[in-house]
C-alpha cells in the first residue's frame, strides 16, 4: 500500500510540473531550481570527458551553488548563474542553451556601436548612431574602461565568468567582439571612457539611443545575407582563389562547394579563408578537404570516458573508450585540386574549422597562417535541465589531432603567425591576406 501511495505521489508531482505552462516569465519553483542544477551537476560528472582535469572540486561547487540559485530571483538571473557555473569547467562545448531574456522592457540591447580586440586593446569599429559620431566615438577609437573598471578586466572578469572557454584567445573573441562587450539591460545606463589618441572622454550611454544610420543601411540594397553566406569565392589577382567559408552549418553545404567547384580548378592557387568560422558539421570540412588530395586522408583519433555499473563495484580504475584515426576517400569522378593551397585562421576559428585545420596540417598541402584558433571542440551530450526552458551541451569527446600534437585549450597554432594591427585596421589593409597572397607568390 505505501508503494502504491509513493507511486501515485510521484506520479502527481510529474505531472504538475509537466502541466504548468512552460512561461518565460514565471517564478520557477525552489524544487525546479534544484532539480536543474543538479542535472548539471550529475551531467557534468558522468559525461564531461575532461573531468579528470578539473583544478577544483565539483561537488563542492555544487554544494556551495545550491543557496545561490534559491536566491535567483527570476528565471533569467537563474539561468545567468546556471551559466556561470558552468563556465567554470572551461570549456567551449560545454554550455547551457536557452532563449531567456529579462522582461520587454528590460530586454538586453548593445549600444550602438560594435568593437574588436587588436593586440590587447579594444577599439570601436561600426558606429551606427549619428549622435554617437558627434560626440566622438569613431572608428579606431579606443574603449578603455566600462563603469570605472578597466576594459580587459571588464571584459575577462565581468562578462567572462559567463562564457565557456578553454583559451584567452576564444575568451577575448567572445566579449570584445561585435556588439558583446556592452550589452545589457535596456533600462539601465552604462558609462564608457574612450581615447581617441589626443583626448579622454566619458560618454554615459544609453542602450534606448536611436540607430539611425543602420536604419538608413537597412534600406538599401544591399542586405546582411550577401555578406554572412555560408561560401563566397572570388578571384583575386594573378588567378589566386579565395574561398571564405564562414561556418560548416548549411545543409545544403556540399550543393553550394559543387556549384563553386568548376571555377576553384581554374586557379593557379587557392586562399581558404576561416576566419571567424563558428564550426559546425564536420563531415561539411571533411567534404571540401576530399577534394585536396589524391591520397586517402588520416583523421583525428578520439576518446570518451566509459562507466559500467559492475567495474564500479569492483573498484576499477577510470575506463575510456578509444577510436583510432580513419581516413577519409579522396573524391571520385572529380579533378582533384592539386595546386598550392594556404588556409587562414585567427581566434574566431573554432569547432570543427579547427578539426579542418589539424586534418589539413597533417596532409601537408599547404602553410596555415594567422593567429591561434579558439582551442574546442567536441561532440555534446545534451540534457535537459528545465522542461522548456534550459539544455545543457556537455562535451563528451576529446578529439586528437592526427600528428598526435593536442588543440583542445591550446589553440591550432599558425605555421606563420600574422596579428592584425591597429594601423592595419584603421588603414582597412588585410595584412592576414596580403601575406598569404604573398607566400603563394613565392611558388
Amino acid at each position: 500500500m505505501k508503494k502504491t501511495s509513493l507511486l501515485i505521489l510521484l506520479l502527481f508531482c510529474t505531472l504538475s510540473l509537466f502541466s504548468q505552462k512552460q512561461d518565460k516569465n514565471r517564478v520557477l519553483s525552489n524544487t525546479e531550481k534544484i532539480l536543474g542544477l543538479s542535472r548539471l551537476w550529475e551531467g557534468v560528472r558522468t559525461n564531461f570527458v575532461y573531468y579528470n582535469q578539473l583544478k577544483f572540486d565539483w561537488d563542492s561547487l555544487y554544494s556551495t551553488s545550491i543557496q545561490k540559485v534559491l536566491d535567483t530571483k527570476d528565471t533569467y538571473t537563474y539561468i545567468k548563474e546556471l551559466e556561470r557555473i558552468v563556465a567554470s569547467v572551461k570549456d567551449g562545448h560545454t554550455f547551457i542553451m536557452h532563449d531567456m531574456t529579462p522582461d520587454l522592457q528590460d530586454r538586453i540591447t548593445p549600444a550602438p556601436f560594435t568593437t574588436k580586440f587588436i593586440d590587447g586593446k579594444v577599439f570601436v569599429d561600426k558606429v551606427w548612431s549619428s549622435e554617437f559620431i558627434l560626440k566622438g566615438v569613431k572608428r579606431g577609437v579606443e574603449v578603455t574602461a566600462i563603469d570605472g573598471v578597466d576594459i580587459i578586466k571588464y571584459g575577462e572578469e565581468v562578462l567572462g565568468q559567463y562564457v565557456p572557454s578553454s583559451t584567452s584567445q576564444w575568451l577575448n573573441y567572445k566579449v570584445f567582439n561585435k556588439y558583446e562587450l556592452t550589452k545589457g539591460k535596456r533600462t539601465i545606463h552604462v558609462k564608457v571612457d574612450f581615447y581617441d589618441g589626443i583626448r579622454k572622454f566619458t560618454l554615459d550611454v544609453d542602450r534606448n539611443t536611436n540607430w539611425d544610420i543602420k536604419e538608413k543601411e537597412s534600406n538599401s540594397t544591399q542586405t546582411e545575407t550577401d555578406d554572412y553566406s555560408t561560401l563566397r569565392y572570388t578571384t583575386l589577382d594573378n588567378n589566386i582563389g579565395l574561398l571564405t567559408v564562414t561556418d560548416f552549418m548549411n545543409d545544403s553545404f556540399t550543393q553550394l562547394f559543387d556549384s563553386l567547384y568548376s571555377e576553384i580548378l581554374q586557379s593557379k592557387a587557392l586562399i581558404i579563408d576561416l576566419r571567424d568560422n563558428g564550426g559546425g558539421r564536420s563531415a561539411n570540412a571533411d567534404y571540401i578537404l576530399t577534394h585536396l588530395s589524391f591520397k586517402p586522408i588520416k583523421t583525428s583519433s578520439w576518446i570518451s570516458r566509459m562507466y559500467i555499473p559492475a567495474h564500479a563495484s569492483w573498484n576499477y580504475p577510470p575506463e575510456w573508450y578509444s577510436n583510432s584515426s580513419e581516413y577519409l576517400s579522396p573524391v571520385e569522378k572529380k579533378k582533384t585540386y592539386d595546386k598550392p593551397i594556404v588556409v587562414l585562421i585567427n581566434a574566431g576559428t573554432f569547432s570543427s574549422s579547427e578539426d579542418f585545420c589539424v586534418i589539413f596540417r597533417g596532409m601537408n598541402r599547404g602553410k596555415i597562417i594567422g593567429t591561434s584558433t579558439g582551442g574546442s571542440t567536441g561532440n555534446g551530450v545534451r540534457i535537459t535541465l528545465i522542461e522548456g526552458f534550459a539544455t545543457a551541451n556537455i562535451c563528451s569527446k576529446k578529439d586528437i589531432s592526427p600528428d598526435g600534437i593536442a588543440y583542445v585549450g591550446i589553440g591550432v597554432i599558425p605555421d606563420i603567425e600574422v596579428k592584425e594591427t591597429k594601423q592595419s585596421f584603421i588603414d582597412k589593409k588585410d595584412i592576414v591576406l596580403e601575406k598569404a597572397i604573398s607566400e603563394l607568390l613565392k611558388n
